[in-house]
């Protein structure tokens, strides 16, 4: 519509200079009101079914309890072609007083009021109840401040503590007078910092009117091995410099009700499918919204609007700032736009979406663009009513639905999270790629007190790719990406919108499957990035904290006493239950650091495996490759039992499945073979043997990795067992805390070496309601000629629980008598692993389970050690002394892709 629209048209004093404070005002829709210059009574209600113009170039205030915009209703403060002008101003106040100086409290509106304007839906009326700008059925709210260059842009130089001045990346049209913020660079968001502009921005350089409190960096840095500018070893950390300026406000006056604190809310909505609002946006600034802990009170609402991807709907270069409930919720709306948006200083996550992916044609939240935004400071509240999801998992953006573009969004400081990704663990009809409409691409978190970007839902995407990801000074990980389908994080090195990278965080990357692992893909694959330990960054240092010389640390002193098992070890990738694939990345600047006093040492490793005392299972076929390091201590260093030492001690504890951990180096990226295949493995007498015992696996303890070397191993390779109980009650069976798997290099014909074990602590499956126990091995493989070759890896599995820490042997009557044993995880069908097993009697039925092929009984364990069957089985002993005895050959599943590894399935009953 034009600016200036056709008559008739009213002045507000025409139409409304008659009302006082708590009156209700309606906009009929017939009548176009003018708004110039007028600072409005305090209403109770204002309905819009007409027109409401502010004069882009007065300053006017628009004052009420609560407004709403239906039907033909229009608010309009500026349009796209003709937005308001520099000296004019519009503001929208959601007020509770009469603005007097004794002020005297607006009467809420009642449903009968709201009746008796035609309002029916009672969320409608709930939602104005509390202060609400609510657009509704057809509403339009068109909101256009003054265009400025740039909404946030970058520093190009260190801005450091006690300065006031700036130099930026460009050179946008801000003036002296407005206001800034310019975030953290370092590891706490409290040093983000808002300032106001003493002169206009020149040549990219301006200067405060205030000194600043912190260091903000602003260089890139290179660590390109040739001492060359390789973008493929570059990272760049300048923090991000944002307006907050604006000439069209929305705000909400501040009530402290003691347990919460309520601002008044904005939330379009279409009631009962009608006709959807219409929201055009820019250049406006939310100030001072939400009613915090309260379901659907938020600053900008998107509330169940459904398919809105042609109504050209969009919020574009706002602020939504000092939030007192989330910033911008995506509820059930199908393609919005949320672009260019300042988010800044929020209680809860700032882009939240608040639907899962609806199967049955309802869109949901899905084909919605949230593109270049800076988010930046959120908190967790501790207010919740009844029925509000609280926000437990604070983070800039969060996204339950895949189904939608996030791309080129900064979050520059969290108390947590960074982005947090909570797809349905059901929702596997999905892929996100790194192209199109849908996807996750070219986003930068830093400066979050845990982890900058977290996945940890279980997701199961039939392919899932984080592509340009630049993560850095995160407290714990980088990034923590738990999946049961296949994730791909991977950057274009030679690209500087494509690069990814992860600098100064406790571990860069954490990834991660169900724990539990089953057949499936479950992949993580990091293919084409930079890890950097320890960059020039160093911050600002907290006062006291003891750390001025380890700055890059990224904890409090506190986190350090008794070195913590997630701290102890900085490094790049932090392996886990996989599969988890490295290939191609580079690795730069990881160090040891002597602590203070009494702290000891922080060690240092490019990989290390998952902390102390985990309980998952390890996949393992876990590998890297193709990798590159330049001046790091070490390139791997695995934690042990003491939890670092100067003198490696091995692993003794319970529940310690790192003890078990696998680790191939496909090509001897690391260099500690001669060439070729290299297995390593934690400082552990499980996997490999003792010096004083039977040679069986040709390693080599290495001191500088904590660790067992064993190169070019053409006859051993690793797979992994699992036990699983179904049901220990059987026969007075209970369950067991902890399997105690016990390594024989003597092929079950002599005694077994009590040193050779470790304690497999249980894992509860709560979806299947049963317990398991997994573990990894070293098999007997077969050569190219199909000829068995190597040792006869034998186990022997006894059954223990747990006495207050302390795992006790459990007798032979209540030994569990319905199990399962799975063997997969192989590198190549053929492989073979012996299994005793505690059992009193001989099983009534033991099957192989779920796959094609019957396993064999044998009459003795002679017999079932030299049987040519692959899967066979014998009992020995009775009672306390009985045993089961298995042996299974790794195999590909009967239908699956080869890819997604072997398995066999023996259940015993």
């Amino acid at each position: 519509m034009d600016y200036y629209p056709s008559p008739p048209v009213y002045t507000w004093t025409d139409k409304f200079g008659s009302l006082t404070h708590d009156d209700i005002a309606v906009i009929s829709s017939a009548e176009t009101i003018y708004l110039q210059g007028e600072d409005t009574v305090h209403l109770k209600i204002l309905k819009v079914d007409g027109t409401l113009v502010f004069d882009k170039c007065d300053e006017s205030k628009l004052n009420a309890y609560c407004i709403l915009v239906t039907g033909t209703g229009r608010i309009q403060a500026g349009t796209s072609q003709e937005p308001m002008i520099t000296g004019g101003s519009a503001e929208i106040n959601l007020v509770v007083d009469d603005g007097e100086s004794t002020p005297t409290p607006l009467t809420p509106p009642s449903d009968i009021e709201l009746g008796g304007l035609g309002i029916s839906d009672q969320e409608t009326k709930d939602a104005l109840k509390e202060r609400g700008l609510v657009v509704v059925n057809g509403g339009t709210l068109s909101l256009f401040g003054e265009p400025r260059i740039e909404s946030w842009v970058r520093l190009n130089a260190n801005a450091t503590a006690n300065s006031s001045s700036l130099t930026l990346d460009s050179s946008p049209d801000w003036r002296a007078g407005d206001e800034v913020l310019i975030v953290s660079t370092d590891f706490s968001q409290d040093q983000a910092e808002v300032k106001t502009l003493q002169t206009a921005v020149s040549g990219g350089s301006t200067t405060l009117t205030s000194a600043l409190a912190y260091d903000h960096h602003g260089v890139k840095e290179n660590f390109d091995p040739l001492g060359g500018s390789d973008i493929a070893w570059e990272i760049d950390e300048r923090g991000e410099v944002a307006l907050l300026t604006r000439n069209v406000v929305v705000s909400g006056q501040l009530v402290d009700y003691g347990t919460y604190i309520d601002c008044g809310h904005v939330m379009f909505h279409n009631e009962n499918l009608q006709p959807t609002p219409i929201f055009q946006i820019a250049w406006t600034d939310f100030n001072g919204l939400g009613v915090e802990g309260h379901k659907g009170r938020y600053p900008v609402h998107l509330h169940q609007l459904r398919d809105i991807s042609s109504d050209n709907s969009y919020v574009r270069y706002c602020t939504i700032r000092n939030s007192k409930n989330r910033g911008v919720v995506i509820h059930d709306t199908k393609g919005a736009e949320i672009k260019g948006n300042v988010i800044y200083n929020i209680l809860g996550r700032g882009v939240y979406f608040e639907e899962y992916y609806k199967e049955n044609g309802n869109p949901a939240d899905q084909a919605c663009e949230i593109r270049d935004n800076l988010v930046a400071v959120l908190e967790r509240s501790f207010y919740n009513e009844p029925g509000f999801d609280p926000d437990d998992d604070v983070a800039g953006i969060y996204i339950n639905n895949p189904r939608n573009l996030f791309a080129g969004n900064v979050i520059a400081g969290s108390r947590q999270h960074g982005i947090w990704i909570n797809v349905a663990h059901d929702d596997s009809n999905w892929s996100w790629l790194s192209t199109g409409n849908h996807g996750f691409r070219n986003n930068t978190i830093h400066s979050c007190g845990k982890r900058g970007i977290t996945q940890d839902s279980e997701a199961n995407p039939t392919l899932q790719k984080i592509v340009g990801a630049k993560v850095y000074k995160c407290r714990e990980q980088g990034m923590w990406l738990r999946t049961k389908g296949k994730l791909e994080i991977f950057g274009n090195p030679n690209s500087n919108v494509g690069r990814s990278w992860v600098a100064d965080c406790r571990a860069g990357i954490y990834p991660a499957t169900n724990g539990i692992r089953g057949y499936g893909p479950a992949e993580v694959k990091i293919t084409n990035l930079l890890f950097v330990g320890e960059s020039s960054n160093l911050g600002t240092p907290d006062p006291g904290k003891g750390w001025e010389t380890t700055r890059s640390l990224a904890q409090d002193e506190d986190d350090f006493v008794d070195h913590d098992m997630r701290w102890d070890v900085l490094t790049g990738v932090e392996s886990y239950d996989g599969l988890n694939i490295v290939d191609n990345c580079r690795f730069a600047e990881f160090h040891d650091v002597t602590l203070p006093t009494s702290h000891g040492e922080r060690f240092s490793g490019c990989f290390t495996q998952a902390p102390q005392y985990a309980d998952w299972s390890v996949d393992p076929r876990n590998s890297l490759s193709n990798l590159t390091f330049h001046n790091v201590d070490r390139e791997l260093y695995f934690r042990d039992s003491s939890f670092g030492g100067a003198t490696p001690i091995p692993f003794t504890q319970a529940n310690n499945q790192i003890a078990n951990n696998v680790l191939i180096d496909l090509d001897d990226s690391l260099g500690y073979g001669q060439g070729g295949e290299v297995y390593i493995m934690p400082y552990t007498n499980f996997l490999v043997e003792l010096d004083d015992q039977p040679p069986v696996l040709d390693a080599t303890l290495n001191s500088t990795l904590n660790a067992y070397v064993l190169e070019n191993s053409d006859t051993v390779n690793y797979g992994q067992v699992t036990v699983k109980v179904n049901d220990a009650t059987v026969s007075g069976g209970v369950q067991p805390d902890y399997l105690k798997v016990w390594r024989d290099f003597s092929d079950g014909s002599g005694t077994t070496m009590a040193q050779n074990h470790f304690y497999c602590k249980t894992i509860n499956d709560e979806v299947q309601i049963r317990n398991e126990f997994p573990f990894n091995a070293p098999e007997q493989g077969k050569n190219s000629s199909g000829v068995l070759v190597g040792p006869k890896c034998y186990y022997t599995l006894s059954w223990f629980k747990d006495s207050g820490g302390t795992p006790t042997a459990i007798s032979s009557s209540e030994w569990p008598k319905d199990i399962d044993v799975n063997y997969r995880f192989s590198e190549d069908v053929g492989h073979v692993v012996y299994l005793e097993i505690e059992r009193e009697s001989v099983p009534q039925n033991i099957f192989i389970g779920s796959l094609t092929g019957t396993i064999v009984p044998m009459v003795n364990l002679s017999s079932l050690l030299n049987t040519t069957e692959d899967h066979a089985w014998t009992h020995i002993g009775s009672g306390s002394t009985g045993r089961l005895v298995v042996k299974l050959t790794s195999r590909f599943l009967d239908g699956q892709p080869l890819n997604e590894g072997t398995e066999v399935k023996v259940l015993v009953r």
